[in-house]
């Protein structure tokens, strides 16, 4: 598939490496590649370490694309997250076929991706989750010092 690049908007060449599109078929697919400098980065990793890295334990990290991210792939160094216009109603709103709106919407998700405010939402997710990791943990405890 022909990679079709997407020129990374100034306020994420910190954190995103490459854009592009492709069309599958009859729809388009939509990719960002994050660097390890981006946190999503660092907590795909962690999740993998512990063979819980997957899309969709991923994807109340991310903030919202078209359908949600349906793609990701992590590597030594980098994190590419992409999404596909092949949802229930695409072909009908023309929206599967038309190469301006994935080049438009993942410029617009990348640079939610890179946004201060986002990246604010997906630490304190990250931090809620570890915090509801901890309450089971104490939770289990009690229930077991009170069988002891």
């Amino acid at each position: 598939m022909k990679q079709n690049k997407i020129t990374i908007p100034k306020k994420c060449k910190s954190f995103v490496d490459d854009m592009y599109y492709v069309k599958v078929r009859d729809h388009y697919c939509g990719y960002v590649k994050l660097n390890s400098k981006h946190i999503l980065f660092k907590i795909a990793k962690q999740l993998d370490n512990k063979d819980n890295f997957d899309t969709w334990n991923m994807n109340k990290y991310y903030p919202y694309c078209h359908g949600g991210v349906t793609f990701n792939r992590l590597d030594d160094d980098s994190l590419t997250l992409g999404y596909d216009q092949n949802h229930y109603g695409d072909d009908k709103w023309g929206i599967n076929k038309n190469n301006r709106y994935v080049k438009s919407h993942t410029i617009d998700w990348a640079k939610r991706l890179c946004n201060k405010d986002d990246i604010k939402f997906i630490i304190n997710t990250r931090i809620s989750f570890f915090q509801d990791t901890i309450d089971d943990a104490q939770k289990q405890l009690n229930d077991f010092k009170k069988v002891i």
